[in-house]
């Protein structure tokens, strides 16, 4: 879970099957973008 302010400056890979969940008002800022191949998963929820 997220919350506030999260910056990462560097690229995110996401292995397995991953739930992200950003509380109210969050700001998520990743500069180097996320990289999901296909055996991977990625769900966000707001």
């Amino acid at each position: 879970m997220a919350e506030g302010e999260v910056a990462i400056d560097q690229r995110v890979t996401v292995t397995g099957d991953v739930n992200l969940i950003l509380k109210d008002g969050c700001h998520l800022i990743i500069s180097g973008g996320i990289q999901v191949s296909e055996e991977n998963s990625l769900t966000i929820y707001g």
